[in-house]
C-alpha cells in the first residue's frame, strides 16, 4: 500500500508527544479512568493532527500522524478491550467501537492512496464522534468533549455569516446575542479546563484571546447594526473554531 511508504518509520524515531488531559473520575478506579483518559488523548493528538495536516493537502506528515494514531489505539485495545473501566464495563459497543476505529483507520489509508488526503480526512471524521459517544453514553466527560461542544456551538452561530439578523428586530438580536453568549461561555469554560500544558502555550492562549475577542465584538457590531462588520467578525472566528480543535481539540 503507497499510503505506507511516508518515511514512517525514520519518523517515529524522533517524536515523542505528551499531553496531560484532566479527567473525572472518583474511587479506587480513578486511577484506571485516568490512565485510559489519558491514552485515548494521546491517541486522539495524533489523530486531530492528522486532520490538520490532510485538511492542508499534506499527505506525507498526515500519514505519519495516522500511523502513530494506529499504533496508539492498538496498544489501547491491547489494555483496555477486554478489560474495560467500570465506567465503560456495562456498555455493549465497547468492544465493537475498538474493531469499528481500527477499520475506520484502514479505509483512511486507503482513501488516502486512491483519492489523496482529502478523502482521507473524510473517511477518518466518523472517529471524532464514535470517541465522544463512547464517553457521553457512559457518563464521561472530559477536556476533549468542551471542545466538540464549543464547535457544535459554532454550528449555531456560523449561519448567520449568510443570513444576519434583522437588526430592527429585537427577537432576531436577542437570538443571535444568545448563541453568541454561549459560545463566548463554552470558550471560557474549554480554557479553564484545558491541561496546563496546553494553557503554557503561546499559540494557545493567542487562538483563544482571538476568539474570545471576536465573540465580543459580536454583540458591538449587532448593537450598532453594522451588517458588514457581523459578518466579518463571524468569518474571522470560525478559522479560530476550527484551528482551536485541530491544534488543541
Amino acid at each position: 500500500m503507497k499510503g505506507r511508504q511516508f518515511l514512517i518509520a525514520p519518523l517515529k524515531a524522533a517524536l515523542v508527544i505528551c499531553i496531560v488531559v484532566p479527567v473525572f473520575a472518583s474511587g479506587a478506579t480513578a486511577g484506571t479512568m485516568a490512565a485510559f483518559n489519558e491514552s485515548v488523548a494521546q491517541a486522539f493528538s495524533h489523530y486531530r493532527s492528522a486532520l490538520f495536516y490532510f485538511r492542508r493537502n499534506n499527505s506525507d506528515p498526515g500519514a505519519f500522524e495516522l500511523e502513530l494514531f494506529k499504533d496508539a489505539w492498538l496498544e489501547i485495545e491491547k489494555r483496555w478491550k477486554s478489560a474495560p473501566p467500570d465506567s465503560f464495563a456495562d456498555d455493549p459497543k465497547w468492544a465493537s467501537t475498538f474493531d469499528e476505529i481500527g477499520a475506520i483507520v484502514d479505509r483512511g489509508f486507503v482513501a488516502l492512496d486512491k483519492d489523496g488526503p482529502k478523502a482521507a480526512r473524510k473517511a477518518l471524521r466518523p472517529i471524532r464522534d464514535m470517541l465522544s459517544s463512547l464517553r457521553r453514553r457512559n457518563g464521561v466527560y472530559v477536556y476533549s468533549d468542551c471542545i466538540d461542544e464549543l464547535n457544535m456551538q459554532m454550528k449555531k452561530v456560523w449561519p448567520y455569516r449568510h443570513a444576519p439578523p434583522d437588526f430592527n428586530d429585537l427577537a432576531q438580536v436577542n437570538k443571535v446575542k444568545w448563541e453568541a453568549s454561549v459560545y463566548e461561555y463554552l470558550l471560557k469554560k474549554c480554557r479553564q479546563q484545558a491541561p496546563v500544558a496546553y494553557r503554557k502555550r503561546d499559540e494557545f492562549n493567542r487562538m483563544f484571546d482571538a476568539a474570545e475577542n471576536s465573540v465580543r465584538t459580536l454583540w458591538d457590531a449587532t448593537d450598532r447594526k453594522q451588517r458588514r462588520r457581523f459578518i466579518n467578525i463571524l468569518r474571522e472566528l470560525r478559522p479560530f473554531d476550527r484551528l482551536i480543535f485541530l491544534r488543541f481539540g
